[in-house]
């Protein structure tokens, strides 16, 4: 019995990329005379045996075990991986593999093609790299892959196919061909395999479809259900300090830095910003529902932010984000002090230029504001919800409480810039950050139902707790560089 294709699973190494021949103790090399210069050759050489000993493990149990991970050689060799010298030589020993890991140009027309006929596409490399280098490699060259596998973090269990037993039991088969247009997809006519759980697949539900086993949250989410389980709490409590006085990146962001610590920056950023955006734009709609939301002032403010904050995206690619920490710090401790000396400060709303000839003066400040602090975040970001909270506070006379509120729609459109930045690059783990974004939510809406409760006297201690905990971060960030 035969059907449609409905999917086709590639091959990466030697199917998307070009087939050829590669010394791997050279490659191991390129890390070893980084961490050890003087014993770089024989470094280098109980480096790949390492790496040979568990790929021998791995065709010894025809798949049973899976390939591991290159801490496990590292660890085999006595490696320090929270050495300066490994950092680098890990990057070093990636970079050799550059010239090896291209994309076969015809790879991406191919893509779309099958996507354009309902086909759905997805990759399987069997590898020990970090899976965040392999997803690197496909942003660098275009690839747009929602359905992916790396041997080096799936998981092997009794009712879940190997990586190995998977390939064995895929039924489709498809040849890169030299254009879209050429290329064929076609099933066979046996009845369609399900796993078994070891490294042999076997027909059954002819005529139907097999049962399929519940999804693996490291396959799904990227992280192992416990660090997910961090996350997402981590995220709910975010979602409440950033409703009430902003700073919630002061939780999420380092939870996401420890959970994920393979990823690229910019993969941890592009998620954070997914759930930011998410629970923010929950915040500020619970202030709206409350009418303490000046709309008047928030929307020219949120869109002279997006402008800044693109803006300083740019920027930021140009300019460290080091060179802006000194001047966080300087200004947090004139936030922090002025919002000390100044108890009635934001307690109530005295509005300056609102109303009659001065409005426009008054629209003139908010929206230069925005396009500062926007600007701002762009390039660097940590205290942007604080600065932004302050100087509605300070310069144009709301309370705590609506100063927050307007806070939120602002801090919706600076999310929202870097999240498409990040999202064309790729650089966005969806079903952890929605799954995140969700869980900020809740802690967003529940956040500015309390705030919008108890008021700004509240709103003002939780905004203090958060300039020094910002004070804390930023002078231990820079006193360890």
């Amino acid at each position: 019995m035969s059907g449609p294709v409905e999917a086709v699973v590639f091959d990466w190494g030697g199917t998307l990329t070009p087939w050829h021949s590669i010394d791997l103790v050279s490659q191991w090399y390129a890390y070893a005379q980084v961490y050890d210069p003087v014993h770089g050759a024989e470094l280098a050489q109980r480096l790949f045996d390492a790496e040979e000993s568990l790929w021998r493990r791995q065709r010894d149990s025809a798949g049973a075990s899976g390939t591991g991970h290159l801490d496990e050689v590292f660890a085999e060799c006595g490696i320090d991986v929270d050495s300066w010298q490994h950092a680098e030589a890990i990057d070093a020993y990636l970079e050799a593999w550059d010239p090896h890991t291209h994309t076969d140009p015809d790879v991406v027309p191919l893509f779309e093609a099958l996507r354009d006929d309902g086909i759905r596409v997805g990759v399987l490399s069997n590898t020990m790299w970090p899976r965040t280098h392999h997803e690197a490699v496909f942003a660098r060259d275009g690839v747009r892959l929602p359905r992916r596998a790396w041997s080096s973090w799936a998981t092997v269990r009794g009712t879940t196919c190997t990586v190995r037993s998977r390939s064995a039991c895929a039924q489709s088969s498809c040849r890169t061909a030299t254009s879209p247009s050429t290329s064929r997809c076609r099933s066979t006519s046996r009845p369609t395999p399900s796993c078994n759980g070891s490294e042999t697949c076997s027909p059954s539900y002819a005529g139907g479809t097999p049962p399929r086993s519940p999804p693996d949250v490291e396959a799904v989410y990227g992280v192992a259900p416990g660090i997910l389980v961090m996350l997402v709490l981590a995220a709910a409590l975010a979602g409440w300090v950033d409703a009430v006085s902003g700073g919630g990146g002061l939780i999420q962001l380092p939870a996401l830095l420890v959970g994920l610590p393979d990823a690229e920056p910019a993969t941890v950023l592009g998620t954070n910003k997914l759930s930011s955006i998410i629970g923010t734009s929950a915040a500020a709609l619970t202030y709206g529902r409350a009418a303490v939301t000046d709309l008047a002032t928030a929307l020219p403010m949120a869109g002279a932010a997006f402008a800044g904050s693109a803006l300083g995206a740019a920027i930021a690619i140009h300019l460290p984000g080091s060179f802006f920490r000194p001047l966080a710090l300087v200004l947090l401790v004139v936030v922090g002090v002025w919002t000390l000396v100044r108890p009635a400060l934001g307690e109530d709303q005295d509005l300056r230029w609102h109303g009659g000839d001065d409005h426009a003066r008054h629209r003139v400040a908010a929206v230069s504001m925005g396009a500062v602090i926007g600007l701002y975040d762009g390039v660097f970001g940590p205290g942007t919800g604080t600065f932004l909270v302050f100087g509605l506070v300070a310069l144009l006379g709301y309370s705590f409480l609506n100063a927050s509120a307007i806070a939120k729609i602002v801090n919706v459109s600076t999310n929202l810039a870097a999240l498409l930045v990040f999202g064309l690059g790729g650089h966005v783990l969806w079903a952890l950050g929605l799954t995140m974004g969700a869980a900020n939510l809740v802690g967003g809406v529940i956040g500015a139902r309390t705030a919008v409760r108890k008021g700004s006297a509240f709103v003002r201690v939780v905004f203090l707790a958060v300039v020094a905990a910002l004070l804390v971060k930023l002078a231990y960030d820079l006193w360890h560089g």
